[in-house]
């Protein structure tokens, strides 16, 4: 009989059908067979819909991802990938992706990991600002971990806009010190027209 499991496979649900042996009673006609048969099988199709339309729930969520700052900032209008990252809670559990960074002129495809690995979020302040005057920001818990941050995030922007690109750093963040916690990437964004569309061309979850 099939049972259908739903999987995460590339980012989007995917059924997967599974043969699974059943016990049917004998009746005095027979036996339930063809009846419990239609049963799975109704049951089959409607777990399959659902599995589906949670990639539809994918397109319709908040796209948080998009900074504030996009409207008075020049990097506004270009290609942007926002990967977002969640809490390391422990014992393998990620909280929300809450917490993002901003990467202009992305040169990749569509990833299966994330580009950026995790690190430990705080105060110290890394700028990278780009020929074109647009800037990746990171704000880490030492100079270490930002520099690993924009390192990582040198390697997917399109060389072109590195030529002649500085960095700023060495500061620490002005206002209210951030949450100093380690952050896991549970998801990327990618908007190839930045403001102009903010519904992302296409989203990938990692965790």
């Amino acid at each position: 009989m099939p049972t259908v499991v739903c999987e995460l496979q590339d980012g989007e649900w995917k059924p997967k059908r599974i043969s699974t042996t059943v016990q049917v009673l004998a009746t005095p006609n027979g036996s339930e067979i063809l009846k419990t048969q239609i049963q799975f099988e109704s049951t089959a199709l409607i777990a399959e819909e659902l599995c589906l339309q949670k990639n539809k729930s994918f397109d319709c969520e908040c796209y948080a991802a998009v900074p504030d700052w996009w409207q008075i900032r020049p990097e506004a209008g270009r290609p942007q990938l926002v990967i977002q990252f969640g809490e390391d809670l422990g014992n393998g559990k990620v909280g929300s992706p809450m917490y993002a960074i901003t990467i202009p002129h992305y040169k990749g495809n569509k990833p299966k990991t994330s580009p950026v690995p995790g690190y430990k979020k705080g105060s110290w302040e890394e700028i990278l600002t780009l020929n074109d005057n647009s800037k990746v920001i990171v704000n880490a818990y030492s100079q270490s971990e930002a520099r690993k941050i924009i390192n990582a995030c040198q390697q997917i922007i399109s060389p072109e806009y590195l030529t002649n690109s500085y960095l700023k750093g060495g500061t620490i963040r002005k206002g209210k010190a951030l949450k100093e916690i380690t952050v896991i990437p549970k998801m990327a964004k990618f908007f190839s027209t930045g403001q102009q569309n903010t519904i992302p061309d296409w989203i990938v979850r990692f965790s």
